[in-house]
């Protein structure tokens, strides 16, 4: 095969993968085994894509159509379409994210897992959809946080409510606790020691009425 009949059909499989096309059936098309449709995949999107040489396939896919969609609506920017031009800066915000990617450090997981290890009133059995909800929400939070766009970040600090809504169900917050009843002395000392709490407090407010 010559040389440009090999890169138009290299460009055909990379546009197919692109556009979503399976690989098997790509590799149907262009004559290839689906192990040297995928190399060719790979070697295109890097050639098309860029990025450092650690950045997988999938993201590289995801910035070669960030790529069309920018070029699509390039022309109206430039003409100075408002939304066009939104949405352009939108695009290049979500391109920097993909190729240049923060590291996710799971400082909110890491937080509520550290809540509930310390806490004596959370039942690991019992409690364990609690527990999850709030898993659920923290790693929802870490990953907005990392590699979100700016909206994105906006809209995953709404999740915080519905997180310290799950965290006073394990009397996981200072409110919580004081509601309770239950001194921040004895927050770690097990239930017999914030029974006892509870029940000082109730005498004295009894001694105090008298």
């Amino acid at each position: 095969m010559k040389g440009a009949e090999r890169a138009r059909r290299n460009g055909q499989a990379v546009e197919l993968h692109l556009a979503g096309v399976p690989t098997a059936k790509i590799a149907e098309q262009i004559g290839l085994s689906p192990s040297a449709t995928r190399k060719v995949i790979s070697t295109g999107l890097a050639e098309r894509a860029g990025g450092p040489e650690s950045l997988p396939d999938d993201a590289r896919t995801e910035l070669a159509r960030i790529d069309g969609m920018i070029a699509a609506i390039w022309g109206q920017a430039r003409r100075g379409n408002l939304d066009a031009i939104d949405r352009v800066a939108r695009l290049n915000e979500r391109r920097e994210k993909v190729a240049r990617p923060r590291i996710n450090d799971h400082r909110m997981r890491t937080a509520v897992d550290t809540t509930v290890d310390a806490s004596r009133e959370v039942n690991r059995v019992l409690d364990a959809a609690v527990i999850g909800g709030a898993q659920l929400f923290a790693d929802q939070l870490d990953a907005a946080l990392a590699n979100g766009t700016s909206v994105e970040v906006t809209k995953a600090l709404y999740l915080m409510p519905h997180l310290k809504n799950f965290l006073e169900a394990m009397l996981a917050t200072p409110q919580a606790r004081r509601a309770a009843g239950i001194a921040a002395a004895d927050s770690g000392r097990g239930r017999l020691a914030q029974l006892q709490n509870v029940t000082s407090i109730a005498r004295a407010g009894r001694v105090t009425g008298q």
